[in-house]
């Protein structure tokens, strides 16, 4: 089992969560028990908008999250960025009516080393991606983004 690692920002959160694969016992004709690969694991991307609190200190709205489920070789992608280099992810489920998309790109600040991450939800309308309804920005900086890519690993 594995705990989630969250990143706070002002204005939304971050909770990344590795979800391992899932294995089925099987027999093969000749009765020899083996493993099978039921679904292949991912690391689950949850964000959430803050808003305040009780008291009004800063609460995230983790009931209304958004989530993106980065699959083992996108996983590999980020794993593989070097600071200064962009990438980007779309998922469009098949019978969805809405896509995301994930875009990674370098912090711009004066010393900063990090990644921007930016998940954007579209509606879908008659097969078309219409305007972008939700939209989340959560700074990792180096710090934070080195634990992500070592509990990733």
């Amino acid at each position: 089992m594995y705990a989630g690692f969250t990143v706070y920002c002002s204005k939304s959160a971050m909770q990344a969560t590795l979800i391992r694969p899932r294995f089925l016992q099987s027999t093969n004709g000749e009765g020899d028990a083996y493993l099978a690969l039921d679904r292949e694991g991912v690391v689950l991307l949850e964000f959430a908008h803050a808003g305040s609190g009780e008291g009004g200190s800063r609460a995230y709205n983790w009931v209304e999250k958004e989530n993106f489920a980065l699959s083992v070789r996108e996983l590999g992608e980020i794993l593989d960025l070097e600071y200064g280099e962009e990438a980007d992810w779309l998922h469009r489920p098949a019978q969805g009516d809405k896509q995301k998309s994930l875009r990674l790109s370098p912090l711009r600040g004066p010393g900063q080393k990090g990644f921007m991450f930016q998940l954007s939800v579209q509606a879908i309308q008659n097969g078309q991606a219409g305007q972008v309804y939700n939209k989340f920005n959560v700074p990792v900086e180096r710090g934070n983004w080195r634990v992500i890519k070592e509990v990733a690993r």
